[in-house]
């Protein structure tokens, strides 16, 4: 089950104080069978305070809306920026394997780490490398579309024009940097 009326990864969580056999059931084959895998950090808490659980993922179901189509791809690409800067091994392998189950291709993956390692530097990028055999072997998804219709790439998109020959930027690289900016 996914996120149908009260339900959200086979969770009722409108009784988060309540927790069936059954919902740990259809939680754990939603995971196992979604190419996520089972999650240790959620595992904990449905072992300990599953009330815990239910309420993160009732917080969590405002990443959609019934006025806009579901677009999963965006907030997995996000989440591996966001677990690349801060070097979480594991959540990187776990949203790259999401996100290519979700349509991303290896080019998707790669631009999203590639804006992550100016934000993270090395240590997010030791994280990421972890996953470097799943990369080297990944095989892109059907062509579908990904994003939103009025989304498009554009590779020039950091070319502020700088003229990287010179060590020192020079007056007009630094007009052609703030014009970029701006």
């Amino acid at each position: 089950m996914s996120s149908i009326g009260s339900f959200q990864d086979g969770l009722d969580v409108t009784r988060p104080d309540e927790m069936t056999a059954e919902e740990i059931e259809a939680y754990r084959a939603q995971y196992v069978g979604s190419n996520k895998g089972l999650l240790d950090s959620f595992e904990f808490w449905l072992e300990f305070r599953p009330d815990v659980l239910k309420r993160h993922k009732a917080r969590t179901r405002h990443y959609s809306s019934a006025l806009e189509p579901g677009r999963p791809l965006v907030g997995l690409l996000g989440a591996i920026h966001q677990y690349t800067i801060a070097a979480f091994r594991e959540g990187v392998a776990y949203e790259i394997r999401l996100a290519q189950t979700n349509g991303a291709t290896r080019a998707d993956i790669l631009d999203t780490l590639s804006v992550a390692f100016i934000h993270s530097g090395h240590r997010g990028m030791y994280a990421a490398a972890d996953y470097s055999e799943y990369l080297r072997s990944y095989v892109d998804p059907p062509a579908a579309p990904r994003f939103p219709e009025n989304w498009s790439f554009d590779p020039r998109a950091f070319d502020s024009g700088i003229d990287y020959a010179q060590r020192e930027a020079s007056r007009e690289d630094m007009d052609r940097l703030q014009e970029w900016y701006l």
